[in-house]
């Protein structure tokens, strides 16, 4: 099944790859950005409301957030925070959405290589990572 808004995305990078590589870039960004806002807003949509009005709470999060940096909170309280035990049945466990993005990968798992590159990359611009001497990179730094 198609989505209209990506298709329609990629259209829009399609037509700002051929106008100069900054039209690029920032068409790339507006991608990203555009990803992580559908994919947070679905798995807010697969939190059970319930009693304690958890999926309220970060829905008010999501609307009232001046940056990208609310969108990642909301993200790493549903992965990890109080909202993590309150996922509808089939989002979690097994291959799905919930687990791919918690479970813990080793060095051939592609989730490895790409933070393990984007690592690489930033040590190449010479801007130093936190904790970068360390083994472990998490990829949220």
């Amino acid at each position: 099944m198609k989505f209209r808004p990506f298709d329609r995305m990629w259209d829009h990078i399609e037509i700002q790859k051929d106008l100069s590589d900054a039209a690029y870039f920032n068409a790339l960004m507006y991608l990203g950005r555009m990803l992580m806002k559908v994919s947070v807003a679905a798995l807010v949509a697969a939190v059970h409301d319930g009693r304690d009005r958890h999926q309220y709470r970060l829905k008010y999060r999501l609307v009232r957030n001046d940056g990208y940096g609310g969108w990642s909170a909301v993200l790493e309280n549903i992965l990890n925070g109080v909202t993590a035990n309150y996922h509808y049945e089939g989002i979690t466990g097994g291959d799905n959405e919930v687990y791919q993005l918690t479970k813990k990968t080793t060095a051939g798992d592609w989730q490895h290589q790409s933070v393990s590159l984007l690592a690489n990359c930033m040590q190449v611009i010479a801007h130093p990572l936190p904790g970068s001497r360390e083994k472990k990179i998490k990829a949220k730094e």
